[in-house]
């Protein structure tokens, strides 16, 4: 119920993430704590030629992320 809430909390961090992550194409990432997804989507996008998995340890939160994702 509050997917959107907590990804709009992260969003300022976001950028900042990805800059220091420098994500190249062919990367596998890990994203602990991944919440609904969000970042492990982008990073997804960032290593379109590798693999992106998020965990988290809210079962809801892992549900709607593979909803949207």
């Amino acid at each position: 119920a509050h997917a959107d809430r907590y990804d709009a909390a992260s969003a300022a961090f976001d950028p900042a993430l990805a800059d220091g992550a420098r994500i190249a194409a062919v990367d596998r990432v890990l994203d602990v704590g991944c919440g609904a997804g969000i970042s492990t989507r982008a990073a997804a996008r960032a290593a379109s030629a590798g693999h992106a998995t998020g965990i988290d340890l809210s079962a809801p939160l892992l549900a709607e992320a593979r909803r949207r994702s």
